[in-house]
């Protein structure tokens, strides 16, 4: 990517956040603190850090969705295994395995409890497992 290109794609993101907290501002007014819409917004923000290297902001913003999924959500929705498994990438970043393990295992754990497991899903979370540790 050109220095241009990454200039205008941090531009995109950085607008993006700005547009997920006027969101997050309106959520916060009109919606209970544990509304998993609130969830979804801080999900997306983390994943804007994270795409700019801000990783504990992301790592912070995205704990804080997932704090809210697990009073929200039911133990086995999808939204809960999407947040355990890009926390788990999130910590590979980080180079703390042993936590990301234990993401992406809970992930996994959500998708086979579904019943009919996603197989994209399965897929990408056990070789994002896989990666972390070959």
């Amino acid at each position: 990517m050109s220095g241009e290109d990454k200039d205008e794609a941090e531009g995109v993101v950085c607008r993006s956040i700005i547009n997920y907290e006027k969101a997050l501002t309106v959520q916060k007014e009109q919606l209970p603190s544990d509304h998993p819409d609130i969830a979804r917004t801080l999900f997306n923000m983390g994943h804007c850090y994270v795409a700019l290297t801000n990783y504990d902001q992301g790592l912070k913003l995205m704990t804080e969705a997932l704090e809210i999924c697990r009073k929200s959500l039911p133990s086995n929705h999808s939204d809960l295994a999407l947040t355990y498994s890009s926390l788990g990438s999130l910590y590979v970043i980080l180079k703390q395995n042993e936590l990301a393990l234990e993401y992406f295992v809970k992930a996994s754990e959500i998708h086979y409890a579904a019943g009919k497991p996603d197989k994209r899903d399965l897929w990408i979370t056990e070789t994002s497992i896989r990666r972390t540790f070959s």
